[in-house]
């Protein structure tokens, strides 16, 4: 088996890396709608100003705001990457409150009327 040359592995890489910049723009569009609908879901306060979305945490108690456009380009690409890693972040904390609460829940169920009692939750 012939070693790749320097010339070989950075053609490979380029053309890897154009191939994976298609897909991108390819499925940009309904990647993009389909981040907005579970970052409204989540509770992002969606706002369109001068041909971009702009994205805010309504939950959060710092100032986070995520600018995306409708139309594919690299920043965009990069922009509506950010709001998915923000959205899977809250989206992760949604789940591990829901999580807590059930085990919270079923511990509760567990208790008899006495019990209930001796701790004021009766």
């Amino acid at each position: 088996m012939a070693r790749e040359t320097k010339a070989q592995r950075e053609a490979r890489f380029e053309a890897e890396r154009l191939a994976q910049m298609a897909v991108a723009k390819s499925t940009y569009t309904e990647r993009f709608m389909a981040l907005l609908a579970r970052a409204t879901k989540e509770n992002f306060e969606l706002t369109v100003a001068t041909n971009e979305f702009m994205l805010s945490n309504r939950d959060s108690r710092f100032t986070n705001e995520y600018f995306v456009r409708p139309v594919w380009d690299e920043v965009a690409d990069m922009q509506l990457y950010e709001l998915e890693m923000a959205v899977e972040f809250k989206e992760e904390e949604r789940a591990e409150s829901e999580r807590r609460y059930q085990v919270k829940q079923n511990a509760l169920a567990k208790l008899t009327k006495e019990e209930r009692e001796l701790l004021n939750l009766a």
